[in-house]
Protein backbone atom coordinates (compact mmCIF):
# COMPACT_ATOMS: atom_id res chain seq x y z
CA UNK A 1 0.00 0.00 0.00
CA UNK A 2 2.71 2.52 0.82
CA UNK A 3 4.35 2.14 -2.29
CA UNK A 4 1.48 2.65 -4.28
CA UNK A 5 1.19 6.34 -2.02
CA UNK A 6 4.79 6.46 -2.67
CA UNK A 7 4.22 6.31 -6.97
CA UNK A 8 1.28 8.36 -6.64
CA UNK A 9 1.81 12.16 -8.50
CA UNK A 10 2.08 14.62 -5.81
CA UNK A 11 -0.15 16.84 -8.58
CA UNK A 12 -2.24 15.65 -11.32
CA UNK A 13 -4.36 18.18 -13.06
CA UNK A 14 -6.70 16.53 -15.49
CA UNK A 15 -8.34 18.69 -18.20
CA UNK A 16 -8.44 22.12 -16.29
CA UNK A 17 -10.55 24.86 -18.19
CA UNK A 18 -11.78 27.92 -16.23
CA UNK A 19 -13.82 30.36 -17.88
CA UNK A 20 -14.59 34.05 -16.70
CA UNK A 21 -17.09 36.44 -17.52
CA UNK A 22 -16.22 39.80 -18.49
CA UNK A 23 -17.91 43.16 -18.36
CA UNK A 24 -17.96 45.19 -20.87
CA UNK A 25 -18.51 48.60 -18.74
CA UNK A 26 -16.71 49.37 -15.30
CA UNK A 27 -17.24 52.35 -13.09
CA UNK A 28 -19.01 53.63 -9.86
CA UNK A 29 -21.97 51.23 -8.77
CA UNK A 30 -24.39 53.89 -10.06
CA UNK A 31 -23.17 53.85 -13.41
CA UNK A 32 -22.60 50.03 -13.96
CA UNK A 33 -26.29 49.30 -12.44
CA UNK A 34 -27.61 52.32 -14.71
CA UNK A 35 -25.51 50.57 -17.53
CA UNK A 36 -27.00 46.82 -16.71
CA UNK A 37 -30.49 48.19 -16.76
CA UNK A 38 -30.37 49.92 -20.09
CA UNK A 39 -28.67 47.11 -22.18
CA UNK A 40 -31.22 44.38 -19.79
CA UNK A 41 -34.09 46.57 -21.57
CA UNK A 42 -32.19 46.83 -25.29
CA UNK A 43 -31.21 43.36 -25.10
CA UNK A 44 -35.36 42.34 -24.33
CA UNK A 45 -34.61 40.77 -21.02
CA UNK A 46 -31.39 39.50 -21.71
CA UNK A 47 -28.17 40.88 -20.72
CA UNK A 48 -24.70 40.48 -22.00
CA UNK A 49 -21.88 39.07 -21.33
CA UNK A 50 -18.08 38.66 -22.76
CA UNK A 51 -16.47 35.46 -21.87
CA UNK A 52 -12.96 34.39 -21.83
CA UNK A 53 -11.22 31.04 -21.08
CA UNK A 54 -8.47 31.57 -19.04
CA UNK A 55 -7.68 27.71 -19.23
CA UNK A 56 -8.57 24.75 -21.84
CA UNK A 57 -8.12 21.11 -21.21
CA UNK A 58 -4.60 21.89 -18.81
CA UNK A 59 -3.62 18.32 -18.20
CA UNK A 60 0.31 17.64 -16.61
CA UNK A 61 1.76 15.65 -13.34
CA UNK A 62 4.29 16.54 -10.93
CA UNK A 63 6.41 13.68 -9.50
CA UNK A 64 7.84 14.08 -5.76
CA UNK A 65 10.67 16.30 -5.12
CA UNK A 66 10.20 17.82 -9.20
CA UNK A 67 10.20 21.12 -9.91
CA UNK A 68 7.75 22.24 -13.57
CA UNK A 69 8.10 25.50 -14.47
CA UNK A 70 5.06 27.36 -16.60
CA UNK A 71 6.26 30.12 -18.88
CA UNK A 72 4.19 31.87 -21.26
CA UNK A 73 3.32 35.63 -21.92
CA UNK A 74 0.86 37.89 -19.63
CA UNK A 75 -2.36 36.65 -19.67
CA UNK A 76 -1.50 32.74 -20.54
CA UNK A 77 -3.29 31.67 -17.97
CA UNK A 78 -0.11 30.74 -15.62
CA UNK A 79 -1.24 32.84 -12.45
CA UNK A 80 -4.94 30.91 -12.92
CA UNK A 81 -3.07 27.31 -12.53
CA UNK A 82 -1.82 28.68 -9.06
CA UNK A 83 -5.21 30.05 -8.34
CA UNK A 84 -6.78 26.86 -8.85
CA UNK A 85 -4.52 24.90 -7.40
CA UNK A 86 -4.50 26.70 -3.96
CA UNK A 87 -8.30 26.34 -3.89
CA UNK A 88 -8.38 30.59 -4.52
CA UNK A 89 -11.12 29.90 -7.18
CA UNK A 90 -12.27 26.75 -8.82
CA UNK A 91 -12.32 25.26 -11.96
CA UNK A 92 -15.28 25.39 -14.26
CA UNK A 93 -14.34 21.71 -15.61
CA UNK A 94 -11.74 19.25 -14.87
CA UNK A 95 -10.42 18.05 -11.93
CA UNK A 96 -7.11 18.49 -9.71
CA UNK A 97 -5.65 16.28 -7.41
CA UNK A 98 -2.59 17.05 -4.58
CA UNK A 99 -1.40 14.22 -2.39
CA UNK A 100 0.06 16.55 0.48
CA UNK A 101 0.61 19.75 2.20
CA UNK A 102 0.58 22.94 0.13
CA UNK A 103 2.55 26.22 0.61
CA UNK A 104 2.02 29.26 -1.43
CA UNK A 105 4.57 32.04 -2.50
CA UNK A 106 1.42 33.89 -4.46
CA UNK A 107 1.38 37.32 -2.97
CA UNK A 108 3.76 37.70 -0.25
CA UNK A 109 2.82 39.64 2.67
CA UNK A 110 -0.75 39.77 1.68
CA UNK A 111 -1.76 39.00 5.56
CA UNK A 112 0.91 41.89 6.88
CA UNK A 113 -0.67 44.78 9.12
CA UNK A 114 1.18 47.80 8.93
CA UNK A 115 0.80 48.85 12.37
CA UNK A 116 2.16 45.68 13.82
CA UNK A 117 6.06 44.95 14.08
CA UNK A 118 7.69 42.62 11.80
CA UNK A 119 7.80 39.97 14.85
CA UNK A 120 4.00 40.62 14.92
CA UNK A 121 3.20 40.05 11.76
CA UNK A 122 5.44 36.68 11.48
CA UNK A 123 3.20 35.02 13.71
CA UNK A 124 0.21 36.80 12.37
CA UNK A 125 1.49 35.60 8.66
CA UNK A 126 2.69 32.07 9.78
CA UNK A 127 -1.01 31.15 11.70
CA UNK A 128 -2.46 32.99 8.28
CA UNK A 129 0.05 30.12 6.25
CA UNK A 130 -1.26 26.96 8.47
CA UNK A 131 1.33 27.14 11.21
CA UNK A 132 0.30 27.06 14.82
CA UNK A 133 1.78 29.98 17.09
CA UNK A 134 4.34 26.67 18.56
CA UNK A 135 5.99 25.82 15.00
CA UNK A 136 6.33 29.77 14.90
CA UNK A 137 8.21 30.39 17.83
CA UNK A 138 9.98 27.03 16.99
CA UNK A 139 11.00 28.61 14.02
CA UNK A 140 11.26 32.29 14.56
CA UNK A 141 14.85 32.64 14.64
CA UNK A 142 15.75 31.32 11.43
CA UNK A 143 13.04 33.14 9.84
CA UNK A 144 14.35 36.50 10.52
CA UNK A 145 18.13 35.12 10.49
CA UNK A 146 16.56 34.13 6.57
CA UNK A 147 15.07 37.39 6.32
CA UNK A 148 18.42 39.61 7.76
CA UNK A 149 16.28 41.64 8.95
CA UNK A 150 17.39 41.32 12.82
CA UNK A 151 17.59 45.15 13.13
CA UNK A 152 14.08 46.13 11.81
CA UNK A 153 11.98 42.93 13.04
CA UNK A 154 10.40 44.83 16.18
CA UNK A 155 9.63 48.04 13.76
CA UNK A 156 6.59 48.38 12.09
CA UNK A 157 5.98 47.33 8.46
CA UNK A 158 4.32 50.37 7.42
CA UNK A 159 8.07 51.49 7.94
CA UNK A 160 9.86 49.04 5.36
CA UNK A 161 10.69 49.26 2.44
CA UNK A 162 9.29 46.98 -0.34
CA UNK A 163 12.31 44.82 -0.52
CA UNK A 164 12.13 44.67 2.88
CA UNK A 165 8.41 43.87 3.11
CA UNK A 166 8.93 41.04 0.23
CA UNK A 167 12.20 39.52 2.72
CA UNK A 168 9.98 39.07 5.20
CA UNK A 169 6.93 37.77 3.79
CA UNK A 170 9.17 35.62 1.49
CA UNK A 171 11.09 34.07 4.46
CA UNK A 172 7.95 33.21 6.30
CA UNK A 173 6.29 31.48 3.78
CA UNK A 174 9.26 29.41 2.90
CA UNK A 175 9.69 28.13 6.34
CA UNK A 176 5.99 26.67 6.34
CA UNK A 177 7.85 22.69 5.42
CA UNK A 178 5.27 22.22 2.62
CA UNK A 179 5.36 19.02 0.64
CA UNK A 180 3.89 21.39 -2.51
CA UNK A 181 4.93 24.57 -3.00
CA UNK A 182 3.70 27.09 -5.68
CA UNK A 183 6.00 30.15 -6.36
CA UNK A 184 4.59 33.05 -8.59
CA UNK A 185 7.04 35.98 -9.83
CA UNK A 186 8.06 36.40 -5.89
CA UNK A 187 11.48 36.37 -6.60
CA UNK A 188 10.91 39.28 -9.45
CA UNK A 189 11.74 41.75 -6.71
CA UNK A 190 14.31 42.13 -4.01
CA UNK A 191 18.01 42.59 -4.61
CA UNK A 192 20.01 40.33 -6.31
CA UNK A 193 21.57 38.74 -3.25
CA UNK A 194 18.26 38.04 -1.16
CA UNK A 195 16.57 36.59 -5.07
CA UNK A 196 19.81 34.17 -4.96
CA UNK A 197 19.13 33.04 -1.02
CA UNK A 198 15.91 32.25 -2.57
CA UNK A 199 16.97 30.44 -5.32
CA UNK A 200 18.98 28.17 -3.17
CA UNK A 201 15.82 27.51 -0.73
CA UNK A 202 13.62 26.68 -3.42
CA UNK A 203 16.19 24.14 -4.21
CA UNK A 204 17.06 23.04 -0.60
CA UNK A 205 13.28 22.34 -0.33
CA UNK A 206 13.33 19.89 -3.52
CA UNK A 207 16.01 17.98 -2.44
CA UNK A 208 13.69 17.56 0.55
CA UNK A 209 11.51 16.18 -1.70
CA UNK A 210 8.93 19.07 -1.82
CA UNK A 211 7.06 19.12 -5.59
CA UNK A 212 7.68 23.06 -7.15
CA UNK A 213 5.40 24.39 -9.65
CA UNK A 214 7.21 27.58 -10.51
CA UNK A 215 6.40 30.75 -12.56
CA UNK A 216 8.61 33.44 -13.85
CA UNK A 217 9.56 35.85 -16.84
CA UNK A 218 13.21 35.37 -15.81
CA UNK A 219 14.21 31.81 -17.97
CA UNK A 220 17.71 31.82 -16.12
CA UNK A 221 15.65 31.18 -12.97
CA UNK A 222 13.79 28.84 -14.66
CA UNK A 223 16.70 26.93 -15.55
CA UNK A 224 18.66 26.69 -12.47
CA UNK A 225 14.92 25.48 -10.83
CA UNK A 226 13.02 23.36 -12.92
CA UNK A 227 13.33 20.06 -14.67
CA UNK A 228 10.46 19.94 -16.48
CA UNK A 229 8.59 22.93 -18.29
CA UNK A 230 5.22 24.27 -19.83
CA UNK A 231 4.97 26.58 -22.13
CA UNK A 232 1.82 27.77 -21.95
CA UNK A 233 -0.16 30.62 -23.87
CA UNK A 234 -3.98 31.62 -24.55
CA UNK A 235 -4.89 29.30 -21.65
CA UNK A 236 -3.68 26.25 -23.79
CA UNK A 237 -0.56 24.42 -23.65
CA UNK A 238 1.89 24.74 -26.29
CA UNK A 239 4.89 22.73 -25.42
CA UNK A 240 5.84 20.64 -22.75
CA UNK A 241 9.24 18.74 -22.01
CA UNK A 242 12.19 19.32 -20.75
CA UNK A 243 12.85 23.21 -19.00
CA UNK A 244 15.25 23.12 -22.21
CA UNK A 245 12.40 22.12 -24.57
CA UNK A 246 9.64 24.12 -22.98
CA UNK A 247 12.12 27.31 -23.22
CA UNK A 248 13.10 27.01 -26.92
CA UNK A 249 9.44 26.68 -27.59
CA UNK A 250 8.50 29.67 -26.14
CA UNK A 251 11.75 31.84 -27.26
CA UNK A 252 10.44 30.22 -30.62
CA UNK A 253 7.22 31.75 -30.14
CA UNK A 254 8.22 35.11 -29.67
CA UNK A 255 10.11 35.19 -32.80
CA UNK A 256 7.78 34.49 -34.94
CA UNK A 257 5.58 37.10 -33.95
CA UNK A 258 8.87 39.79 -34.33
CA UNK A 259 7.73 39.91 -30.29
CA UNK A 260 11.56 40.41 -30.11
CA UNK A 261 12.65 43.59 -31.83
CA UNK A 262 13.86 43.43 -35.33
CA UNK A 263 17.07 45.51 -35.85
CA UNK A 264 15.65 45.88 -39.65
CA UNK A 265 12.78 47.56 -38.21
CA UNK A 266 12.37 51.49 -38.58
CA UNK A 267 13.42 53.48 -35.62
CA UNK A 268 10.78 54.23 -33.07
CA UNK A 269 11.90 57.94 -32.09
CA UNK A 270 9.60 59.31 -28.98
CA UNK A 271 9.98 63.15 -28.44
CA UNK A 272 11.36 63.81 -24.34
CA UNK A 273 10.80 67.06 -22.66
CA UNK A 274 13.37 68.80 -25.00
CA UNK A 275 10.66 68.39 -27.90
CA UNK A 276 12.26 68.00 -31.58
CA UNK A 277 15.44 70.03 -30.69
CA UNK A 278 17.14 67.34 -29.57
CA UNK A 279 15.67 63.98 -31.54
CA UNK A 280 17.31 60.06 -31.07
CA UNK A 281 17.38 59.11 -34.65
CA UNK A 282 18.43 55.68 -33.85
CA UNK A 283 20.52 52.67 -32.02
CA UNK A 284 23.15 50.68 -33.23
CA UNK A 285 24.78 47.91 -32.72
CA UNK A 286 28.14 47.08 -33.95
CA UNK A 287 31.56 45.05 -33.00
CA UNK A 288 34.52 46.45 -32.18
CA UNK A 289 35.74 47.53 -35.88
CA UNK A 290 32.95 49.48 -36.53
CA UNK A 291 30.32 47.01 -38.60
CA UNK A 292 26.73 46.42 -37.91
CA UNK A 293 26.57 43.02 -35.86
CA UNK A 294 23.14 41.27 -35.35
CA UNK A 295 24.74 38.35 -33.72
CA UNK A 296 27.86 38.87 -30.91
CA UNK A 297 29.46 36.24 -29.15
CA UNK A 298 29.52 35.93 -25.12
CA UNK A 299 33.33 37.39 -25.58
CA UNK A 300 32.60 39.69 -28.03
CA UNK A 301 32.57 43.51 -27.48
CA UNK A 302 30.38 45.78 -29.13
CA UNK A 303 29.65 49.36 -30.23
CA UNK A 304 26.59 50.88 -29.57
CA UNK A 305 25.98 53.85 -31.27
CA UNK A 306 23.37 56.27 -30.53
CA UNK A 307 22.35 58.63 -33.70
CA UNK A 308 21.44 62.23 -33.01
CA UNK A 309 20.13 65.05 -34.81
CA UNK A 310 20.59 68.26 -32.58
CA UNK A 311 18.64 71.47 -34.41
CA UNK A 312 20.65 73.63 -31.88
CA UNK A 313 23.58 73.47 -29.57
CA UNK A 314 23.61 70.85 -26.47
CA UNK A 315 26.61 71.59 -24.63
CA UNK A 316 26.15 69.05 -21.98
CA UNK A 317 24.00 65.68 -22.65
CA UNK A 318 23.68 62.63 -20.20
CA UNK A 319 22.23 59.34 -21.66
CA UNK A 320 21.23 56.06 -20.63
CA UNK A 321 21.56 52.80 -22.11
CA UNK A 322 19.64 49.61 -20.77
CA UNK A 323 20.74 46.59 -22.18
CA UNK A 324 17.21 44.26 -22.29
CA UNK A 325 16.78 40.79 -22.12
CA UNK A 326 13.78 39.46 -24.36
CA UNK A 327 11.53 38.26 -21.66
CA UNK A 328 11.90 41.60 -20.00
CA UNK A 329 14.66 41.41 -17.81
CA UNK A 330 16.97 44.44 -17.65
CA UNK A 331 20.78 43.21 -18.00
CA UNK A 332 22.40 46.27 -17.83
CA UNK A 333 22.21 49.74 -17.22
CA UNK A 334 24.74 52.51 -18.19
CA UNK A 335 24.17 55.49 -16.50
CA UNK A 336 26.37 58.56 -17.51
CA UNK A 337 26.48 60.00 -14.56
CA UNK A 338 26.63 57.34 -12.09
CA UNK A 339 29.51 56.23 -13.82
CA UNK A 340 31.34 59.25 -13.89
CA UNK A 341 31.51 59.53 -17.14
CA UNK A 342 31.89 63.46 -18.70
CA UNK A 343 28.65 64.50 -20.37
CA UNK A 344 28.25 65.20 -24.16
CA UNK A 345 28.68 67.60 -26.23
CA UNK A 346 26.02 67.76 -29.09
CA UNK A 347 25.30 69.76 -32.53
CA UNK A 348 24.17 68.69 -35.85
CA UNK A 349 23.63 64.58 -36.44
CA UNK A 350 25.63 62.47 -35.59
CA UNK A 351 26.03 59.42 -32.99
CA UNK A 352 27.28 58.81 -29.42
CA UNK A 353 29.38 55.89 -29.66
CA UNK A 354 29.90 53.69 -26.64
CA UNK A 355 32.32 50.92 -26.70
CA UNK A 356 31.89 47.89 -24.48
CA UNK A 357 34.43 45.01 -23.41
CA UNK A 358 33.18 42.12 -23.17
CA UNK A 359 29.57 41.79 -22.91
CA UNK A 360 29.33 38.16 -20.72
CA UNK A 361 25.59 38.26 -21.64
CA UNK A 362 24.29 34.98 -21.75
CA UNK A 363 22.98 33.03 -25.01
CA UNK A 364 19.68 35.07 -25.87
CA UNK A 365 17.91 37.96 -27.44
CA UNK A 366 18.71 41.47 -26.39
CA UNK A 367 17.59 44.64 -27.57
CA UNK A 368 18.45 48.23 -26.37
CA UNK A 369 16.82 51.53 -25.01
CA UNK A 370 18.61 54.38 -24.53
CA UNK A 371 17.46 57.92 -23.11
CA UNK A 372 19.50 61.74 -23.48
CA UNK A 373 18.88 63.57 -20.73
CA UNK A 374 20.01 66.89 -19.84
CA UNK A 375 22.97 68.43 -17.38
CA UNK A 376 21.58 67.61 -14.29
CA UNK A 377 20.09 64.25 -15.53
CA UNK A 378 16.70 65.16 -14.76
CA UNK A 379 14.75 65.83 -17.93
CA UNK A 380 14.72 63.40 -20.47
CA UNK A 381 15.40 64.90 -23.76
CA UNK A 382 14.80 62.07 -26.31
CA UNK A 383 14.21 58.41 -25.90
CA UNK A 384 14.08 55.43 -28.04
CA UNK A 385 13.99 51.50 -28.77
CA UNK A 386 15.46 49.82 -31.06
CA UNK A 387 18.72 47.47 -31.79
CA UNK A 388 17.95 44.20 -31.42
CA UNK A 389 20.46 41.36 -31.69
CA UNK A 390 21.72 38.12 -30.80
CA UNK A 391 24.24 36.48 -28.26
CA UNK A 392 25.85 32.77 -28.79
CA UNK A 393 26.90 31.81 -25.46
CA UNK A 394 26.60 29.68 -22.65
CA UNK A 395 23.28 28.98 -20.29
CA UNK A 396 24.33 30.59 -16.81
CA UNK A 397 23.28 29.17 -14.21
CA UNK A 398 24.05 29.36 -10.13
CA UNK A 399 24.83 32.38 -9.02
CA UNK A 400 24.78 33.80 -12.62
CA UNK A 401 21.22 32.79 -13.57
CA UNK A 402 20.00 36.48 -13.46
CA UNK A 403 22.10 37.15 -16.66
CA UNK A 404 22.85 40.86 -14.89
CA UNK A 405 25.99 42.53 -15.53
CA UNK A 406 28.22 45.18 -14.89
CA UNK A 407 29.39 46.74 -18.03
CA UNK A 408 33.49 47.25 -19.00
CA UNK A 409 32.98 50.57 -20.85
CA UNK A 410 36.35 50.42 -23.08
CA UNK A 411 35.53 54.26 -24.26
CA UNK A 412 32.69 56.90 -25.47
CA UNK A 413 33.26 59.21 -28.15
CA UNK A 414 30.77 61.43 -29.76
CA UNK A 415 31.25 62.01 -33.56
CA UNK A 416 29.48 64.90 -35.61
CA UNK A 417 28.56 63.82 -39.19
CA UNK A 418 27.05 66.80 -40.16
CA UNK A 419 26.91 70.52 -38.71
CA UNK A 420 23.52 72.44 -38.25
CA UNK A 421 22.43 74.67 -41.09
CA UNK A 422 23.87 77.65 -39.77
CA UNK A 423 27.49 76.26 -39.55
CA UNK A 424 27.87 73.91 -42.72
CA UNK A 425 30.56 74.84 -43.96
CA UNK A 426 32.27 71.80 -41.60
CA UNK A 427 31.18 68.45 -42.62
CA UNK A 428 32.47 66.19 -40.03
CA UNK A 429 34.14 66.02 -36.13
CA UNK A 430 34.29 64.75 -33.29
CA UNK A 431 35.70 64.42 -29.51
CA UNK A 432 36.55 61.14 -27.64
CA UNK A 433 36.57 60.02 -24.01
CA UNK A 434 38.95 56.89 -23.48
CA UNK A 435 38.87 55.24 -20.46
Amino acid sequence: MSSENQALPTIRVQNLSKLYYLHSHQGSLRDTLSYRLKNWRRKGGATEKKTLWALKDVSFEVNKGEALGILGPNGAGKTTILKLLSRVTFPTSGTIEVNGRLGALLELGAGFHPELTGRENTYLYGSILGMSRQQISQKFDDIVAFSGLERFIDMPVKRYSSGMYVRLGFSVAAHTDPEVLLVDEVLAVGDAEFRQKCIQRIKSLQEQGVSIIFISHNLFQMRAVCDRGIFLNQGQIQAQGTIDEAIAAYEQWLRQGNRILDSKKPYEFISGQGGTDLQLLGIEVCNLDGQPSEVLDYSDGADIRLHYYAQRDFPQVNYVVRIVRSDGLVCAMLRSSSLGLPSCSLQGQGYISIRLNQLQLGDGDYLIEARLRDSEDAVTLAKGSSAAFRVCGPRLAGDRESGVFIPNIAGVSVVNQLQPAADHASTQGGHSIEL
